[in-house]
């Protein structure tokens, strides 16, 4: 039995892309929507909703109107995502980056879900096959989006996907703005645990109503019953790890032999127990100095965005 496969289009027969937009009808004080890179997200969202006159962007920028979307075509701006759907512009207009293109929905099809194809990964990850110019400043080209193919669905449908996408966004984003508040408690009775503590009754010593509970110490007003002490008095011995030629790769086996524990294990306070590495027994031999146990605190020496300089704790044995 032969399989019918559905029909596909291209994004160009479902929006035009780089159209001109029409700014005739402003006055050169008129105010319109200015959207730089910085205020796209890589979620999609428009982050900062600034405005300017039209005389201070229509050369130099990227003209844009109400309902079209931005695609961000720059390295590494398009593999992170970054573009937006650019609803709620002033007086129905936008400039912004030359760095973005514009695509504007062809009647008969839903600019919502044109906007969700084009924030999908796959959809980003096909477009690098796309880019062309120097190192570090490739661009997607405009033709991708007249190569690259989507299945072909009714505006009706098209609309109802773009719905079902869009309410779970909005989910995430009211569960992104809870997390973000509880961070902000979760740091502000951070420092007052560690810096007033909790009195008999398990509850938070206030300096203002009981300032007697309470002296001066180098490191500010702390309980009286309180001492301050050098770090390495609280600690039973503090180790680097093993560097340089004592732990590279061809150190590694197959087969499971000895953990160690490498940099991407340890993340923003918390253990990445995910990317597992093993050493023969007899290089771990080499390694006792190195030693961890369960409990140990493990602080990263270096680091960049993708590996904080965090503490974890260790929660079993590994050389």
């Amino acid at each position: 039995m032969t399989s019918i496969l559905p029909k596909t289009v291209s994004i160009s027969e479902l929006a035009d892309v780089n159209p001109k937009t029409d700014i005739s009808a402003l006055r050169p004080n008129s105010l319109v929507s200015f959207i730089p890179m910085a205020d796209v997200s890589e979620e999609g969202r428009w982050l900062g909703r600034q405005e300017r006159e039209l005389k201070d962007v229509r050369v130099g920028y990227t003209p844009f109107s109400e309902g079209d979307i931005l695609f961000a075509k720059i390295t590494p701006c398009m593999e992170n995502g970054k573009g937006s759907h650019a609803i709620g512009l002033k007086n129905g207009f936008g400039f912004g980056s030359t760095e973005f293109h514009v695509l504007r929905a062809i009647s008969g099809n839903d600019s919502r879900f044109i906007f969700h194809w084009l924030q999908a990964k796959s959809t980003r990850t096909r477009a690098i096959a796309f880019m062309g110019g120097s190192a570090g400043q490739q661009r997607v080209q405009p033709d991708f989006f007249s190569r690259y193919e989507v299945p072909c669905i009714d505006s009706s449908d098209q609309t109802r996907i773009a719905h079902v996408l869009d309410t779970i966004d909005k989910t995430i984003a009211r569960s992104e703005a809870v997390i973000a508040k509880l961070k902000q408690i979760r740091a502000g009775l951070l420092h007052n645990l560690l810096t007033c503590g909790l009195d008999e009754d398990g509850q938070l010593r206030d300096p203002i109503a009981h300032p007697d509970h309470f002296k001066e110490s180098p490191l500010g007003r702390i309980p009286r019953e309180w001492e301050v002490k050098p770090f390495n008095e609280m600690v039973a011995s503090a180790t680097d790890g093993p560097f340089g030629s004592n732990l590279k790769t061809q150190h590694y086996v197959d087969v499971p032999g000895v953990r160690v524990v490498r940099l991407q294990n340890i993340g923003s306070g918390m253990f990445d127990d995910t990317d597992k590495a093993f050493v023969s027994a007899d290089h771990a031999a080499t390694l006792q100095r190195h030693q961890t146990v369960a409990g140990d605190l493990l602080v990263a020496s270096m680091g960049d965005e993708n590996h904080p300089l965090a503490p974890v704790q260790a929660r079993e044995k590994r050389a």
